[in-house]
């Protein structure tokens, strides 16, 4: 039943579109394949957005090159993209950080690979080089 509850939830999540990933809750990570969903949903909105607006830069270094400009305190003016999709890029890496603190030391990779999703995440997180 919780998990039925965390695939509506991540379900809605992700039918409501960008603006309610920064609304996610970690705290409703119990399980490997919690942590994957969560996951799926954040490197699913970089890879729509690399797909729509990156062109060439793979989503990773351009998330790279914002931050290191955001640490600056520069104006990221590297590529030329909206604000407003500079700020999600923003979002997705700090909420991708974020979720690497949620994962259980006695998770075990086996565990994760046992997720249904677990290889479509894996690779469109090497392709989008996060």
């Amino acid at each position: 039943m919780k998990n039925l509850l965390l695939i509506l939830s991540i379900s809605l999540i992700f039918s409501c579109g960008n603006s309610s990933i920064k609304d996610i809750d970690f705290s409703t990570i119990n399980e490997p394949c919690d942590y994957i969903d969560v996951g799926e949903l954040l490197v699913d909105r970089a890879y729509k957005i690399q797909q729509q607006y990156l062109d060439s830069v793979e989503f990773g270094d351009h998330a790279r090159i914002l931050l290191f400009e955001r640490d600056l305190g520069e104006a990221a003016d590297s590529l030329i993209i909206s604000s407003e999709i500079e700020k999600e890029i923003m979002m997705i890496m700090d909420k991708l950080n974020e979720l690497s603190k949620f994962g259980n030391d006695n998770w075990e990779t086996k565990d994760y690979e046992n997720c249904s999703n677990f290889e479509e995440v894996k690779r469109k997180t090497e392709e989008l080089k996060l």
